[in-house]
């Protein structure tokens, strides 16, 4: 007679499971679904109430252990920081294994570690902006760790760096703000993010930093005033779409130690130093995009590599596009240099330059191309249609003997260049 008892409990907690929601605090220890969706739970002989444990084991002597099958249950929590409330208490009481999404209601002053994954982490209610204060300047507001979490709707504040990943996280950050850490998103050690919509302002370093074989796509973003780089990719890989990066005291974005940068449709502007800066080994592939208003435009440098596809690159202090010690540029299709402090295109030490298709190389102060010791410039034949007009230099100038500075053919129309026209040997 038990036994047909405790089946009939097992058939009505299982039909009723589907019309439950449970909470983080049904669950009174880890959840550990089985294959299919099968999950272990506790049921009160005389309540009838349910909990969810990982085994049959776990149930007491006062419960009955059934098996329940059906989808997973997210968890859904809400945390009020103006109450006092913590949101690193709420991922600690949640059962693992299950989706979670954590409203954030107000600032907390706390550093959050993410270590399960199917996280969410979304700002919620009116009145005071909700997000997560460092607690101090060594503090970091969010660390993921080895996990797959979602972060929408949140101001992160303060501390070594607004957001950090680490361990193989993913995070996908939504509409997000992070003001005043030393780096506002450090994504490292294998770590992939995806950041759309986000803003990064007032870092006393990097705006975002990119490495040890991490990925950051980022979208539709603005990373402004960082005291040091507003993006550094080392030896990780960065996907820039529809951004802009601006009045950083050092680089717009700088790509080395075998890192790659993949620059499409955004703005470099306005930085102290070098709009996009590629060496080390390093390549920048740069689409499409606007490089204006900076110490120098594009720099490669060490065995860098850039490659510059119908973008601008104007009103730079000093040279528009710089390739030196080794390294190598490609300016094509319709690619404009112009109005830069110094040369248009400066080819130094050893480097190299590569023009194809019709590019515009005009109206910088000193030479338009310049070509220095043994480096070449590269033009296709039969020739492009370049125009390299009104420079305040030469519109070519290649280096003197004993230099063996060279172009390769025909540079297309160069008229108008206040000091000369072509001051070059063609190799």
């Amino acid at each position: 007679m038990k036994v047909r008892r405790r089946a009939g409990w097992a058939l009505c907690a299982a039909a009723a499971l589907a019309a439950m929601t449970i909470t983080a605090a049904d669950a009174a220890s880890t959840l550990s679904p089985n294959a299919g969706n099968n999950y272990t739970g506790c049921v009160n002989k005389s309540t009838g109430s349910l909990r969810i444990v990982a085994r049959a084991s776990q149930c007491g002597s006062k419960e009955w252990a059934i098996a329940l099958a059906g989808q997973q249950v997210t968890q859904k929590v809400t945390v009020n920081c103006q109450n006092g409330q913590s949101i690193q208490s709420a991922l600690n009481a949640a059962p693992v294994n299950l989706p979670l999404v954590v409203s954030i209601k107000g600032t907390c002053t706390e550093a959050v570690t993410v270590r399960n994954s199917d996280v969410t982490l979304a700002g919620t209610g009116t009145g005071s902006v909700p997000g997560i204060k460092a607690p101090g300047a060594d503090a970091i507001p969010l660390l993921i760790l080895g996990a797959k979490v979602t972060v929408r709707g949140l101001t992160l504040t303060g501390g070594d760096s607004g957001i950090q990943t680490s361990s193989g996280a993913s995070v996908t950050v939504e509409n997000v703000t992070v003001s005043k850490a030393s780096t506002g998103a450090y994504v490292d050690d294998g770590s992939v993010a995806s950041l759309d919509q986000v803003t990064i302002d007032h870092s006393g370093h990097h705006g975002i930093f990119v490495g040890s074989g991490a990925s950051a796509d980022v979208v539709d973003s603005t990373i402004a005033h960082s005291a040091g780089d507003g993006i550094d990719v080392s030896s990780g890989h960065l996907n820039l779409n529809s951004t802009t990066i601006s009045d950083s005291a050092d680089e717009g974005i700088e790509v080395q130690f075998g890192g790659v940068a993949s620059i499409n449709g955004s703005t470099v502007e306005d930085c102290g130093s070098t709009g996009v800066h590629v060496f080390n080994g390093s390549s920048a592939n740069v689409v499409g995009s606007q490089v204006d208003g900076n110490g120098n435009g594009v720099i490669a440098q060490g065995g860098g590599a850039a490659n510059l596809q119908g973008t601008e690159v104007t009103g730079n202090g000093s040279d528009g596009v710089d390739s030196m010690e080794g390294g190598r540029v490609t300016v094509q299709g319709g690619t404009t240099i112009e109005n830069n402090g110094g040369d248009g295109v400066s080819v130094s030490t050893g480097s190299m330059a590569t023009f194809q298709g019709a590019n515009v190389v005009s109206g910088n102060a000193g030479n338009g191309l310049s070509v220095g010791d043994v480096s070449v410039a590269a033009f296709a034949q039969p020739p492009d249609s370049n125009q390299i007009t009104g420079n305040g230099g030469w519109g070519v100038y290649c280096d003197g003997a004993p230099a063996v500075a060279m172009i390769t053919a025909n540079p297309g129309t160069v008229s108008g260049n206040t000091a000369g026209q072509v001051d070059c040997p063609v190799g």
